[in-house]
């Protein structure tokens, strides 16, 4: 396990890493060991779409669309447990394809950047991701939740495209088109493991 400091450190890199900010080359530990560690990002990440589930959850008893959604009338576990493996395959899936990416690229070299970029940055998109979902399940505030909605989405494909640029070093056009692939590719894999959960709980239902 790795300590509090060092994620902060490799979490504040990352977020220079995506601004561009003087000095993130030095702060990101590229060494073998820091490409492993970085996987602990997900310890440090998950408490986030757990939250995001249960705003969710809790804002269900109150508007009927996601009270009639197939995962909010499932048992709290087996909801939960879909929304961590939703969350390890989109985060597989989505590392896997951006490896591919820096081969074909010719980035094979920055490969560290890219693998250690992406973990980290994972934490600080699920912050922003978790902002409105819990404001609108703890709070009730259906209102600013979506007005909060705005700024979020826009930090996280700001940092995805921050992280882009300077990980794979790719042109204007290719980062474009990375991030328009990533978008497309949570969006299925999200939509691929909704879809099977819903099936199972119609199945025991």
């Amino acid at each position: 396990m790795i300590n509090f400091d060092y994620a902060a450190s490799q979490m504040a890199a990352v977020w220079n890493m995506a601004w561009n900010r003087p000095g993130w080359q030095d702060a990101l530990d590229r060494s073998v060991d820091g490409v492993f560690k970085s996987f602990w990002a997900a310890a440090f990440a998950a408490p986030f779409p757990l939250l995001g589930y249960f705003s969710l959850r809790r804002a269900a008893l109150n508007i009927p669309e996601l009270r009639d959604t197939p995962l909010f009338q499932a048992p709290p576990a087996f909801g939960l447990t879909v929304e961590i493996i939703g969350y390890l395959v989109n985060w597989g899936a989505g590392l896997a394809a951006l490896i591919l990416l820096a081969r074909a690229l010719g980035a094979g070299a920055r490969i560290a950047d890219v693998i250690i970029g992406f973990n980290w940055l994972h934490v600080l998109t699920a912050i922003a991701q978790a902002i409105p979902q819990a404001v609108l399940g703890f709070a009730g505030q259906r209102e600013i939740a979506g007005i909060l909605s705005i700024p979020s989405a826009v930090l996280v494909i700001a940092l995805i495209w921050g992280y882009i640029r300077r990980s794979l070093g790719a042109s204007l056009a290719r980062s474009l088109g990375i991030l328009l692939f990533l978008i497309l590719l949570s969006v299925f894999t999200a939509l691929l493991i909704e879809g099977l959960a819903s099936l199972i709980v119609h199945a025991f239902s």
